[in-house]
This record gives structure tokens, C-alpha cells and sequence, in this order.
């Protein structure tokens, strides 16, 4: 990934090797990345036409237990609902704790889903493949009544290899910021309406109220003067 990991894009300002993985997985999957995405005019037409995906995320490694409930629209439009991070469930605890595995199912439903019902599956990390671990995220969501989202993840081989899908993911994005500017984009109804940085009378407590007006109303991504 050299070269790459202080790409930026206007539609967020994230470094890039500090995405969240339920992000760049949904981008892995071909979910929310524009197909116009040289031409930002069009690309933003296209966001406006994308579903959002109500993302249940289920991170499990040798350290961790990270389970999140997020609304997503690919890699830059995310509302995070909950998430929770268990540091007592990594899978390395296992044989430390006669009741993990009850633990692991129970932290998998407690994660509250009934104001927003996930639609999309996600399931990460270096210990995510293994078979007893599947079996308990299946009992939960059988238990939360949400056995067709298990279902879908099964069917969807693509989702399978986790650490990939979010390696792919964060690939794509790259790309598609490489090819679009960096900093901001101005709505077409705003343009030529950009406050001088300077006037006669105007003290500098005024030009950045000025600049902040501006920015919330015409302003996608973050002008920097």
C-alpha cells in the first residue's frame, strides 16, 4: 500500500490506513462505490440514488470481539448506531474460560438491533473462519430471530474470505480517490457565491463566520482556505 495511505478524497477526510473495516468490506463488496467516480457531478447524482445498508459487524481475532451495528453507504456515508468491544472474548481466551463460547453468543446479541434491522452480514479478522465461532454467531442470530442475515452471509462466497473482501475494499477506494479531488466540491447552486477572504470593515471574527455559513450550505466535503 505505499504511496497511498494519506489519500484523501472531498467526501472524507480519513487516512486511509485508519478505515473501519465494516467500511472498506461493504466497498469490498461493491456496495457504495460510485461508477462515475472521474466525473464528481455525477458521481454525487449516483450517491443519491445508492441504498443504504444497514451493516451488523462482526469483528473476531486472537485479541478481540468487536460487534457494531452501522448504517452504511459505502466507505465515506456511515452512521455508527452502536458498537462493543469485548477485549475478554478474543479467541485467544478460550481455553481460559469454560463459559467463552456463551459469553461470545450472548455479546453477539446484545448488540440492540430492533430500532434499525440489520440487512447486510459482515464477519472479519484472523480468527472469524473458525468452525465453533460460526456455529455460536449462527445460534445468536437464530435466537435474535435473524436467521435469514446468517443465511445471506453463507450464501455470499465473496463474503467468506473477510480478510480479503476489506483488502479489496480499501484497494477500490483508493482508486476512486486517486481520481477525484481530494478537498471539497461546491454545489452547482453555490457557484461564484464564495466569500471574499477579505473586505473593507470586515474584522476576522467575521470572514470565518462568513466561511462557516458558506461551508455548511455549499460545501461538500471541507473547504480549507
Amino acid at each position: 500500500m505505499a504511496g497511498i495511505c494519506h489519500l484523501r478524497s472531498y467526501k472524507a477526510l480519513h487516512r486511509l490506513d485508519s478505515m473501519h473495516h465494516v467500511l472498506s468490506g461493504v466497498a469490498g463488496l461493491g456496495l457504495g462505490i460510485c461508477t462515475q467516480w472521474r466525473d464528481s457531478r455525477a458521481c454525487e447524482e449516483e450517491d443519491l440514488n445508492m441504498s443504504w445498508k444497514q451493516t451488523l459487524g462482526i469483528e473476531f481475532t486472537n485479541e478481540v470481539l468487536i460487534v457494531s451495528n452501522t448504517l452504511v453507504v459505502g466507505p465515506h456515508r456511515f452512521e455508527e448506531v452502536e458498537e462493543r468491544v469485548h477485549v475478554d472474548l478474543g479467541f485467544k481466551n478460550r481455553r481460559k474460560d469454560t463459559g467463552f463460547w456463551v459469553k461470545v453468543r450472548k455479546a453477539i446479541g446484545a448488540v440492540p438491533v430492533s430500532v434499525r434491522t440489520p440487512d447486510l452480514l459482515l464477519i472479519f479478522g484472523d480468527a472469524a473462519s473458525d468452525g465453533k465461532f460460526l456455529e455460536v454467531v449462527k445460534l445468536a442470530f437464530h435466537n435474535m430471530e435473524l436467521d435469514y442475515l446468517f443465511e445471506d452471509w453463507e450464501s455470499n462466497i465473496a463474503a467468506h474470505n473477510a480478510l480479503y473482501t476489506a483488502a479489496r475494499g480499501a484497494a477500490e477506494i483508493a482508486s476512486v480517490w486517486q481520481g477525484s479531488e481530494w478537498n471539497c466540491l461546491e454545489r452547482e447552486s453555490c457557484e461564484g457565491s464564495r466569500p471574499e477572504n477579505d473586505g473593507e470593515g470586515v474584522t476576522l471574527k467575521e470572514m470565518f463566520e462568513r466561511r462557516a455559513r458558506w461551508n455548511e450550505s455549499c460545501v461538500i466535503g471541507e473547504c480549507n482556505w
